[in-house]
């Protein structure tokens, strides 16, 4: 049976079982169908109760301002964030499990994706999805797997922005920390600048002496080499004399 990954959902389901990308098993495709059926593997199936229970109480204490589990982490948060737009529409209400959410939910949930701290420095990581939306932003994938920054940056900035897509860059401005994150989880741009990517980098086998005639690094060493160990003229003694 074929094996497929499936991102992250809003049910923590991550934060039991310790697995960032949780995988199923095909159990049934046929030809022309457009349903395909799937089962979990065994180290979700089991916590498939925890997960249930984690997600429920996850919602009520939202909900109602109450502590968040500590396994809640904030893509688990801002997944959670994902029924704040029905909440606030006004006249609409949303039940999940035992719970109806309210605009209280979403208010709850801007407070909790909302940085603790700020600080200048900067940040890498590659550039991808642009939106301008609304204010102009752009995503900012750092080389750790399921870190992800939101980049605010000026729309005069735009077509930087543009030419630098897809590839690595470092962004300088005012970092935002959520709890317990090392990463940032947004910037306000002050200014970013693409940076070589690893294969680009030169290596010691490549270097080059800071000369007019550049030569091959294998060659400098050498030269320097013998020059550390050519005894200097002015230094002989004459053992005749």
């Amino acid at each position: 049976m074929a094996r497929r990954s499936f991102l992250r959902a809003a049910s923590g389901a991550n934060c039991v079982t310790g697995i960032e990308d949780g995988e199923y098993d095909i159990a049934d495709l046929r030809v022309g169908s457009a349903v395909i059926e799937a089962e979990p593997i065994p180290e979700f199936a089991d916590a498939g109760p925890a997960v249930a229970e984690l997600y429920q109480n996850t919602i009520d204490a939202i909900q109602d301002y109450q502590p968040l589990d500590p396994r809640i982490d904030f893509r688990t948060i801002s997944a959670f964030n994902l029924f704040s737009g029905i909440a606030m529409k006004p006249g609409v209400a949303i039940s999940i499990g035992r719970t109806t959410i309210t605009r209280a939910y979403s208010e709850r949930i801007a407070g909790l994706l909302e940085p603790e701290s700020t600080s200048m420095g900067s940040v890498n990581g590659r550039l991808e999805s642009v939106s301008i939306h609304g204010a102009p932003k752009f995503v900012l994938y750092p080389p750790v797997r399921g870190e992800q920054i939101e980049c605010i940056f000026d729309r005069s900035d735009l077509p930087a922005v543009a030419q630098a897509l897809g590839q690595d860059v470092a962004v300088y401005g005012r970092l935002g920390y959520a709890r317990s994150k090392s990463f940032p989880v947004h910037v306000n741009v002050v200014s970013f600048e693409t940076v070589p990517t690893v294969d680009e980098l030169p290596t010691l086998l490549n270097a080059r002496g800071t000369m007019d005639s550049p030569i091959e690094s294998t060659e400098l060493i050498r030269a320097v080499r013998n020059e550390i160990i050519r005894p200097d003229d002015s230094d002989k003694t004459d053992l005749g004399s």
